[in-house]
């Protein structure tokens, strides 16, 4: 099911778009069931914090009452839970800004919630994601509509080293060839700790942030822990750019797909193409053929 809410123009321009650059913050938590009392401390966090924009996953039966669940100054609008997938997600983006916001749902595959949200002419892509524990996670969608605008923030549930764990899920792995075929970069907050905590003492890293390589030097990352929350940390991303002082990246390196390659027949073509002859020379006679012959 997709239902798509209509571009609301903007009344005023947001608190970061002026001369100085721009200034957004987003929030995702996993509040494993958003009670009235959870929801009443994200709003003093959301007041304190000035969030822009919050996703809010496994928001449970709120998903339902959202007319209870509104704040002043933001529109908010909920995926609603399901039987098959106990979680549903909640967002609110502030109502001063030209946002689109499309709320994606596939059962058996996950939560998956969109708001495109634009600040001083600059579109930014937020892509929400809850990922149900041992549920085979599917980032094929997000392929076609990723750019160099996009962002994501959710609850993967999966295991991967990117993140600190010793070996990688089925989900991990699919995450990794993401990264690996894709401009997409790995967002670690700050001080890099774990965004669960269990229980039992368990600490682990469920909740991620993928970027564009082009946003990576805007962006920050901190945890918040939230009291009587399921113990999941609330993640605070902030894309920061001052067109004044901002600061000069380093060249992205370019990722290809690698592993979609058809490396045997690259091979045999190269069997054929490069030949005993075509090395003979000084140095840079050769490697002008090689290049020449790889990228023909």
């Amino acid at each position: 099911m997709q239902q798509k809410l209509p571009n609301r123009q903007a009344k005023s321009l947001f608190k970061g778009s002026n001369k100085s650059g721009i200034n957004v913050k987003s929030i995702f938590w996993n509040a494993g069931g958003l009670t009235q009392d959870k929801y009443t401390e994200l709003k003093v966090f959301i007041a304190k914090n000035e969030i822009d924009i919050f996703a809010i996953a496994e928001a449970g039966k709120s998903t339902e009452d959202i007319q209870y669940y509104q704040i002043p100054g933001y529109k908010v609008t909920s995926l609603k839970r399901t039987q098959q997938i106990a979680s549903g997600i909640v967002i609110g983006v502030k109502t001063q800004y030209a946002i689109k916001v499309n709320i994606m749902h596939e059962m058996n595959v996950g939560d998956k919630h969109e708001a495109q949200i634009t600040v001083d002419n600059k579109r930014l892509n937020f892509y929400f994601i809850y990922n149900p524990s041992k549920n085979k996670c599917d980032l094929s969608w997000l392929e076609n509509l990723w750019d160099n605008r996009a962002l994501v923030m959710g609850d993967f549930n999966g295991h991967s080293p990117i993140s600190g764990y010793k070996s990688s899920d089925t989900t991990g792995s699919i995450v990794e060839n993401f990264l690996e075929c894709g401009p997409v970069v790995y967002i670690e907050n700050a001080d890099n700790e774990p965004t669960f905590f269990a229980y039992n003492g368990q600490q682990t890293h469920p909740d991620l942030v993928l970027s564009h390589p082009r946003l990576e030097n805007k962006l920050s990352l901190k945890l918040y822990q939230a009291t009587g929350s399921s113990g999941h940390s609330i993640l605070l991303l902030e894309v920061k750019e001052d067109k004044l002082y901002r600061k000069q990246r380093e060249p992205c390196i370019p990722r290809w797909n690698f592993k979609k390659a058809k490396w045997e027949d690259y091979q045999r073509q190269s069997d054929v193409e490069i030949t005993e002859q075509l090395l003979n020379g000084s140095i840079d006679h050769i490697y002008k053929q090689l290049k020449d012959q790889i990228l023909k």
